[in-house]
């Protein structure tokens, strides 16, 4: 895309205000809270010579981003900006694929299923103990209370499986006249309800602990000494152990009791004690939620919590997958979102969009972990990562300051990020504090109840006991349910795997240890509890044309079914859920998913810029921000009317844009009859795989207008991903297979003007930089305009490799005729001027820069061109000859004219270009003949001056030079070492020179993605001071243009020139004395203002002058160079 590049927009309005020709369309401005709008472009029937965008970009208040607070202005990162103008009178199409057959849960392209249900089997171990004989037996009596409770023992009549844990001290067990040796059995009174256990499990273990409690919970209890039903009745029951539990005589006894099952019409009343310390626990957890990569859970109402509060999640996860979102909500912009999820490595991460921390654990090994994040502060840095109640060494952090924004609600697997989670999860709590790592490690394995401390902080807490159809019951102070969408699959604990979910019980149970000597036999018989694994829901799709619409293709399901999937097998756990083996199942069919073709349709979009926002820690555009100017006069066919104008891609919200459009009346160069994408351009990111194998931009014949007298392809490309980023690729396009046009895409970015930026802004990318418009390419296909008004179009690239995805826009713009045969104007003021774009050669004390286009049919040969600054009676002229083809420009440096500098002012200069003649004769359109740029002067420095240089650890890639007006080097220096200081002293006579450092490397004297080191470059006076400072950070090069001892300012103006003149009185003869007298004219005068010597000066040091001859009195010398006036009072005596 050409870019005519204007800088300020009050310039714009000074050029096109007088004759009233120029309609303003605003689009967006700073204080826009959308980039999404429809504009109101000119919709008459007048002509425009040249429509104008300026796209105006700043920081976010005109803040400065750092690194606390990362997108406090511009927005950290850099990200793609594209500009687009929707036409809803055309549309876009594209070829899509999708399955024929969709399988939740599966993503493979074969499916063997069952018809039936495959199950996993889960052992029972029934142990039928009969005693053969016993003596010396005595009970131990621990629990005097008459107080009865309904939690003693496991019963749950609910189903829900129970697991209780009572402890018994060694003090205890002693005072009850235990002694040291095996136990056989303990007494319990049941004070009521008959009931049936079908499936006891009784496991004991010595513990050093006197009390439970729920930050350290005991799940391996893995003795056994009953398994089997048991019928409680009312009055002493005696459970008999199959095997005795050795008590060590010094340990306390923690008793481990569950069920899954029990038959009877009441809970079970059992005989207990109230404790005055945590003796008894109790877990009933019975549901967790599984995830198969397509389901997920959000909130009916809840927002999450919001702003920079204080929060915590928690959840207890199970999975082997990575790159997976446990729970999310907020907006996709800025520091505005909040997910907690697991890394590509499968540990922890937070990420607030533009920030993140990174945890170190693996969580992902299949194995439950209680997973939980605390924000405790306004920023990243202020996060803490716990795994299974630890805290976490981060691994790595991206600072941002925290302001989440409501837009996507609560969900549990999906997330914001479409990162669907595949596993199981449980017991999900947000709550809007931030818990301490004690608190972490209290909560992880207790449930919440409405009566602990923090209730009302818990705003979200999902158990998923309470499923009920396609939503659970939210159990915290919010009270806001949760719906499932896809499938909902549910698994199930047992109760002897329970590790969580306890509660503090009151009253421990009355127990009387029985011990003595005994012989008994055991016969020990299996069953199984058999769970049948979650199904597949299968879906057949059929699609159903949407033609001569806007629409896509509908897909639609035509049949559905339930299967499960063969290559699962049957798993066999024992009882403490171990694997213990696994068997294959037989197929009953399989099914191919497939692949159906079907079309997507949407309004023609058209993209208008592309650009990428640049890094912006440390970066300052000023309270206005910067402004492009870019020629969108090929896009005259599309701006005209009520048109969608929108900005995508990722980078919209990263700036405040202020984007206007200047339609200027007049005859364009050619009418544009029409623009069009060949391919779709907002829809497609492609990887190079869908490039090759024409997934995407396949082959097309494109149809042009039959008043067609002029083709022009137009391609803009970027790449994306590791490898389409930083790797330099060919892609082409051929035309009718007879033609290619091959292109290297690369764009090298270490001059780039916007410096220095927060990241790696001077790496060479593929067809961007951070903070400039994408290089575009243009080519002229006119040669293929035929009687068939068609013509093929095909593109590609030459290769690729791993994450290489590419952003392309292909147009073709159709012209008309020329309208005019002899038609140049002035397109650009490259220098002087205070554009963006050429802020690295600006501001300039010499050699004005234009550049002249050709709008016309003839070849332009000649052009008498006129310039000159803010008075346009000091203007000069000169004739340029060249040879520029229609629709072509060339760059032109007009000659050194000291004098046109003499009307510059020391603020508010504009630098004026015109073309007079072209070809010998007038122009035929002297609308766009003329161009006008506002600059600022350069700066000063004194005659002497020394350069302060301090190299990094690549001293060898460092060059400095000087030039003057010329471009002759007057000074330079390249042979520097490592890590010196160098002072060059440096003196300079009367001119405009150019400073220059440059690094061969690109990489400037300071990088923060280097081991180059750290250095410095200054201009200082030699007494003391700065004169400049560069910016150290400068990639390829920082240039600075000066002058000597004086501004560029009015001719009489009078200054020191650092002359002398001796001696002084003096008999006639003297001599001046300067370091450069070369090109000055020397008068001297007597007291009445005539001239009595004038005499053209052509040395450097010294000259003598003579005035002898004249009468004695007071003369005075005058000495004009470059525009600049010098005076001293001489005394001549005889």
């Amino acid at each position: 895309m050409k870019q005519i590049l204007l800088t300020l927009l009050c310039a714009m309005a000074a050029q096109f205000s007088f004759s009233q020709d120029t309609i303003r369309v605003k689009a967006f401005d700073y204080n826009s809270q959308t980039r999404d709008t429809t504009v109101a472009f000119p919709s008459g029937t007048d002509t425009y010579r040249q429509i104008i965008m300026l796209y105006n970009m700043r920081c976010k208040g005109a803040q400065v981003s750092s690194g606390s607070n990362r997108n406090l202005g511009c927005g950290e990162w850099d990200y793609s900006c594209n500009t687009y103008v929707e036409d809803s009178t055309r549309t876009d199409s594209l070829l899509a694929t999708t399955a024929e057959y969709t399988i939740e849960g599966f993503s493979g392209t074969t499916y063997r299923y069952k018809e039936t249900p495959i199950f996993d089997f889960y052992r029972n171990s029934t142990i039928t103990t009969q005693v053969i004989s016993s003596s010396g037996k005595d009970t131990a009596l621990i629990g005097f209370e008459s107080t009865t409770t309904n939690v003693g023992l496991p019963s749950s009549l609910d189903g829900i499986p129970t697991k209780i844990q009572h402890l018994y001290s060694a003090s205890e067990l002693s005072n009850a006249g235990l002694s040291a040796g095996d136990i056989w059995g303990f007494n319990t009174d049941i004070v009521s309800n008959n009931i049936t256990i079908e499936d006891l499990r009784v496991n004991m273990k010595n513990v050093s602990e006197d009390s439970l409690s729920l930050a350290n919970t005991s799940n391996d209890i893995s003795q056994n000494v009953y398994s089997s039903a048991y019928s409680f009745s009312t009055g002493i029951n005696t459970i008999q152990f199959h095997s005795p539990f050795v008590w060590d005589g010094t340990s306390s006894i923690l008793v481990e009791l569950s069920s899954s099952k029990t038959t009877g019409l009441e809970d079970l009343r059992v005989q207990s004690t109230r404790q005055d310390t945590s003796r008894s626990i109790v877990s009933r957890d019975k549901n967790f939620i599984q995830f198969n990569g397509t389901n997920y859970v959000e909130s009916q109402s809840y927002d999450g919590v919001m702003g920079s509060q204080n929060r915590t999640c928690e959840a207890w996860i199970r999975t082997t997958g990575t790159n997976q979102e446990i729970v999310g909500w907020g907006k996709n912009a800025n520091g505005q979102k909040w997910v907690f999820r697991t890394n590509t490595d499968g540990s922890l991460r937070v990420e607030v969009n533009g920030g993140g921390i990174n945890a170190t654990t693996p969580v992902n090994d299949g194995q439950w972990h209680h997973v939980a994040c605390v924000l405790d502060g306004t920023n990243v840095s202020n996060i803490n990562l716990y795994v299974d109640g630890n805290l976490e060494t981060i691994d790595a952090i991206a600072d941002l300051s925290i302001n989440t924004t409501s837009e996507t609600k609560l969900r549990i697997s999906r997330g914001i990020n479409n990162r669907y989670f595949i596993g199981s999860i449980d017991d999900v709590r947000i709550w809007d504090i931030a818990l301490s790592g004690t608190e972490i490690q209290e909560l992880m394995h207790k449930r919440v109840q409405s009566t602990d401390v923090n209730f009302s902080n818990l705003k979200a807490y999902f158990r998923f006991e309470n499923i009920s159809g396609a939503f659970t019951k939210d159990e915290s102070s919010t009270a806001s349910d949760i719906d499932i969408y896809g499938t909902e699959n549910v698994g199930q604990f047992r109760a002897t795997t329970l590790f969580k979910d306890y509660l503090y019980v009151p009253n421990r149970l009355n127990i009387g240890w029985i011990t003595g000597n005994y012989a008994v036999t055991n016969d020990t018989a299996y069953s199984y509890d058999q769970i049948a694994q979650n199904s597949n829901i299968v879906k057949r799709n059929r699609i159903v044309p949407a033609v001569n619409t806007l629409n896509d293709d509908a897909i639609v399901v035509s049949e559905e079914f339930q299967r499960w999937n063969a290559d699962n097998v049957e798993n066999y756990f024992n009882e403490s859920g171990e694997l213990l083996e696994t068997r294959s199942v037989t197929a009953d069919g399989s099914l191919e998913t497939g692949q159906l073709e079907y079309i997507r349709r949407w309004p023609s979009r058209l993209e208008i810029m592309s650009f990428v926002t640049p890094y912006g820690i440390g970066l300052d555009l000023g309270p206005d921000g910067e402004t492009w100017a870019f020629d969108m006069t090929d896009y005259t066919p599309i701006l005209h009317g009520n048109k969608r104008v929108f900005l995508a891609r990722g980078g919209q919200n990263q700036e405040e844009m202020d984007i206007e459009f200047l339609f200027i009346k007049g005859t364009p160069a050619r009418d544009v009859l029409d623009i069009r994408e060949i391919w779709p351009s907002q829809q497609i990111t492609a990887n190079y795989t869908q490039i090759l194998n024409n997934t995407y931009y396949a082959p097309t014949d494109f149809s042009y207008d039959t008043d067609a007298k002029a083709l022009k392809l137009r391609s803009a490309i970027t790449g994306h991903g590791q490898q389409g980023e930083f790797i330099p690729r060919t892609h082409s396009y051929t035309v009718n297979g007879a033609k290619t046009f091959d292109r290297l895409v690369l764009k090298e970015c270490a001059d780039n003007p916007v410096y220095p930026q927060g990241g790696t802004w001077i790496f060479d990318r593929a067809g961007w930089c951070p903070g400039m418009a994408t290089d575009v390419a243009e080519y002229d296909i006119s040669e293929f305009i035929s009687d068939s008004e068609k013509i093929n179009l095909d593109y590609t690239i030459d290769a690729g490799e791993g994450d290489s995805r590419y952003i392309i826009s292909s147009q073709i713009i159709t012209y008309g005729e020329y309208n005019h045969r002899v038609d140049a104007g002035i397109s650009d003021i490259l220098a002087p001027s205070n554009k963006i774009e050429y802020a690295r050669d600006n501001p300039v004390c010499s050699t004005p820069t234009v550049e002249i286009s050709n709008y016309g049919s003839d070849t332009l040969k000649d052009a008498i061109i006129e310039y000159w600054i803010n008075d346009e009676t000091n203007k000069k002229e000169i004739k340029w000859y060249g040879d520029i083809a229609p629709s072509a420009s060339a760059i032109f440096y007009l000659p050194v004219e000291q004098e046109i500098w003499s009307t510059a002012r020391s603020t508010n200069n504009t630098f004026h270009a015109r073309i007079k003649l072209v070809n010998s004769q007038e122009d035929e359109d002297k609308s766009n003949n003329e161009y006008s740029s506002t600059f600022d002067l350069p700066s000063v420095f004194p005659t002497s001056f020394y350069l302060f240089t301090r190299t990094n650890n690549a001293g060898n890639e460092t060059k400095i030079s000087i030039r003057d007006q010329w471009g002759t080097v007057v000074f330079s220096k390249d042979d520097f070492n490592a890590n010196e200081i160098v002072r060059d002293t440096v003196t300079l006579g009367l001119g405009c020179y150019n400073l220059t450092i440059e690094d061969s490397d690109d990489d400037g004297l300071s990088f923060f993605a280097n081991n180059d080191g750290s250095g410095f470059f200054r201009v200082m006076k030699l007494g003391s001071g700065i004169v400049h400072n560069f910016n150290n950070d400068f990639g390829k090069r920082s240039t600075i243009k000066f002058t000597v001892q004086h501004p560029l300012t009015v001719k009489d103006k009078q200054v020191d020139l650092g002359l002398s003149v001796y001696p002084n009185p003096s008999n006639g003869k003297f001599t001046v004395e300067g370091y450069d007298l070369s090109d000055a004219n020397c008068r001297v005068l007597n007291s009445l203002g005539q001239v009595v010597l004038s005499q053209q000066m052509d040395i450097i040091g010294k000259q003598q002058l003579d005035i002898t001859g004249n009468p004695t009195g007071v003369y005075f010398v005058e000495i004009e160079k470059a525009g600049l006036l010098w005076k001293q009072r001489i005394i001549l005596t005889k």
